[in-house]
């Protein structure tokens, strides 16, 4: 069990609120008839706060505790008696007083001042607590008296309003409010306490179980306690490794008949985890001098899929050569010598350049006197000289 039925010690958890109220009390205490009041509602933790206050001056103070009882008026003084050590009870009131102002004497002398602390005083009743009052107070014999806490519900402060309590509200010398836990501190509480028992809240529970818990219970630690064990106890027979919030409020309707309204206790979506990012390899620059030799003999890539064109042989096909609408081409389709008539073939002179007047006698008619240029053959190179034997 994570929660103990009664902290002590290191075991208490000291958060923002506990530290300040400790401070306050500790103060008020240093007069020793004084009165401090304590108020909060109901399992706010006063009883468990007032006690880890006065083990601080435990040095110095001893506790007396009254709980939720009610006392009659005449038993007061015989249960402080009994408190404070007292074996055999003396007869009748006068000396059973006379003995109590002796025995908070004698405390005194040792460094010691008696606080009476009453966890329930409303329940305590008016006429014991004025009893009280008259039996503690610093004029009431010899000693310095002794100092008392008050501490009840938000009713407390209105109760002590009555008029047989006049001079135990003057003796008040403070006045603490114990406010519920806030969402911060109530999870610093679990996370304390499940620490304590050798384990971890947010292990067992999921991240939004705190605030939850917080919700349902109203920052009031003895509800949040009973919250949290009786989900652990359903989640163990169910066989659960973790604890969801959704499992926390379905055991808090079904068990407590809480609810916390306005809050989503359904599980978010699990998200799709992000795919890992591709690392670049790092480019790296070359040497300028290499980058140069390789731009120079850099060469222009040959179209692979373009297909050189045939070139044609002009030795083999002749035809290829434009000689006029008169000359009909030879190819190599036609092979069939039967196709020409000689007839309409002109007599070729042969020579190397063709006879004007027969192919075209109407552009020499004019200039049939004027002879043409003899053409000479052009040098070739020299044959090599014949060897000598």
């Amino acid at each position: 069990r994570p929660f103990f039925a009664k902290a002590t010690g290191t075991n208490v958890f000291v958060g923002p609120q506990t530290a300040q109220t400790m401070s306050g009390l500790k103060k008020a205490l240093m007069s020793q008839d004084a009165v401090v009041v304590v108020s909060g509602p109901p399992g706010a933790g006063k009883t468990t706060l007032v006690a880890k206050s006065l083990d601080a001056l435990s040095g110095t103070h001893k506790m007396v505790r009254i709980g939720r009882m009610h006392l009659e008026g005449t038993d007061v003084l015989e249960f402080l008696l009994e408190e404070l050590g007292t074996t055999e009870l003396p007869r009748g009131t006068i000396r059973q007083f006379t003995a109590l102002r002796e025995k908070l004497e004698q405390l005194e002398a040792d460094g010691q001042h008696v606080v009476i602390a009453v966890e329930d005083a409303i329940r305590t009743g008016a006429e014991t607590l004025a009893e009280l009052e008259a039996l503690t107070a610093a004029d009431s014999g010899e000693s310095g008296g002794a100092a008392i806490v008050l501490m009840g519900d938000g009713d407390l402060l209105e109760f002590l309003k009555e008029p047989q309590l006049t001079r135990l509200g003057q003796r008040i010398r403070q006045r603490q409010v114990i406010e519920p836990l806030r969402a911060a501190e109530l999870r610093g509480y679990l996370m304390h306490c499940f620490r304590l028992a050798g384990n971890d809240f947010e292990q067992v529970f999921d991240g939004r179980a705190a605030e939850l818990v917080h919700e349902l219970s109203g920052g009031i630690p003895r509800v949040a306690n009973n919250l949290v064990e009786s989900a652990m106890s359903s989640a163990a027979t169910a066989g659960m490794e973790r604890i969801p919030a959704s499992f926390v409020a379905k055991v808090a309707k079904e068990e407590f008949g809480l609810e916390a309204t306005g809050f989503d206790a359904t599980p978010p979506p699990a998200t799709p985890e992000p795919a890992p990012e591709s690392v670049a390899e790092p480019v790296v620059d070359p040497d300028p001098a290499i980058a140069a030799d390789l731009e120079e003999s850099a060469e222009p890539a040959a179209e692979l899929d373009s297909e050189p064109e045939p070139v044609a042989n002009e030795a083999e096909n002749p035809a290829s050569e434009d000689f006029g609408d008169d000359i009909i081409p030879l190819t190599d389709e036609v092979t069939d010598d039967a196709a020409f008539d000689d007839a309409d073939i002109p007599e070729l002179i042969q020579d190397t350049l063709p006879d004007l007047q027969i192919l075209a006698p109407e552009f020499v008619a004019e200039d049939a006197a004027e002879e043409l240029p003899e053409l000479s053959p052009e040098p070739g190179p020299e044959p090599p000289p014949e060897p000598v034997f």
